[in-house]
C-alpha cells in the first residue's frame, strides 16, 4: 500500500513537470487603426495655358497641390521625356 502511494505521488510530480515544462501556445496580439482626417481641401486648381513641351519625345505632366510645414502649395507642372527615351536618358538601357 505503502508503495502504490509512493508511486502514485512519483506519477503525480512527473505529471505537474509535463505540464509545466510544456510550452503554451504563442499569444499574438494584432492592433489595427486607422485615422481619417477631414482637414481644409486643396485649392481649386489653377487655369492656365498650358505651355509647349521642349522638344519631341516629351509629354506634359501636370502641376498639383502639395502639402507641406506651411499648409498647401503649388508644384508647376513640366516636360519629361516619355517611353524608351526616359529610360535611354536615365542610363537604364546603357544607350545614354
Amino acid at each position: 500500500m505503502r508503495r502504490l502511494v509512493v508511486l502514485m505521488m512519483i506519477m503525480i510530480a512527473t505529471l505537474a513537470l509535463l505540464i509545466a515544462a510544456t510550452p503554451s501556445a504563442a499569444q499574438a496580439q494584432v492592433s489595427v487603426g486607422i485615422v481619417v482626417g477631414i482637414g481644409t481641401p486643396p485649392p481649386p486648381l489653377p487655369v492656365y495655358v498650358q505651355p509647349p513641351v521642349p522638344g519631341p519625345n516629351y509629354t506634359w505632366t501636370p502641376g498639383y497641390w502639395a502639402w507641406g510645414p506651411d499648409g498647401y502649395y503649388w508644384v508647376p507642372g513640366t516636360g519629361a521625356r516619355t517611353g524608351a527615351w526616359r529610360a535611354m536618358d536615365s542610363g537604364i538601357l546603357g544607350l545614354g
